[in-house]
């Protein structure tokens, strides 16, 4: 069975587009980069543990690395990022961790990286692992109780790869970066988050 490790809540809130409480969170206070792009909320660092330390620790030390990187490529290729990487390890954390981001970085749309693995299908196969990416925002909505926001979820998709030793020593981390970003981009899920380049008109 294919295990998810983003915050499965989450994930099932920006598909569903329920109501979400304010939580302090508002889409029209975030703060701007000197060009005036708006920001975006990078939160990575999720996925569920096991009972084995190591790969726990080498699931962690992946999502940072693809973070990282993910991260430095945005930055450089015009967005204003606000950093968010927190370890978490369960749905309940996470969602309690992308409030707390969203409040803090008043940004109006959340790219979240968290990791997954799957098990083998049988003894004789290797299981897998890999990244489950989401980008999604918040939308006013008025209710009886005041104003909410609801969750709507503009891309997802999932990264995965075969756990072998040769994949494992191979694969790297910038690589799967740079296909997240040249998904989202080619998407056009993040085009108006973006700096508009600088002239060079004289």
């Amino acid at each position: 069975m294919f295990i998810k490790f983003l915050a499965a809540s989450v994930l099932a809130l920006a598909m569903a587009s329920p109501v979400l409480a304010q939580s302090g969170a508002s889409a029209e206070a975030q703060p701007a980069s000197p060009s005036g792009a708006p920001c975006v909320l990078l939160f990575g660092g999720a996925y569920q543990a096991t009972n084995n330390a190591l790969i726990n620790g080498l699931t962690l030390k992946m999502n940072a690395a693809v973070n990282d990187d993910l991260s430095a490529r945005m930055k450089g290729g015009g967005y204003t990022i606000y950093d968010f990487f927190r370890e978490s390890t369960s749905a309940d954390e996470t969602d309690k961790l992308v409030v707390e981001g969203i409040s803090k970085s008043k940004c109006p749309e959340i790219v979240q990286l968290a990791s997954t693995l799957s098990n083998p299908p049988d003894a004789n196969s290797p299981g897998g692992f890999g990244f489950s990416v989401l980008v999604f925002h918040l939308e006013k909505q008025s209710g009886g109780d005041g104003q909410h926001f609801r969750v709507v979820g503009d891309f997802q998709k999932d990264y995965e790869y075969l756990r072998t030793e040769e994949v494992l020593k191979t694969l790297a981390m910038d690589d799967v970066a740079e296909r997240i970003l040249g998904d989202i981009e080619a998407s056009g899920t993040l085009a108006k988050m973006k700096a508009p380049p600088a002239s060079t008109a004289p």
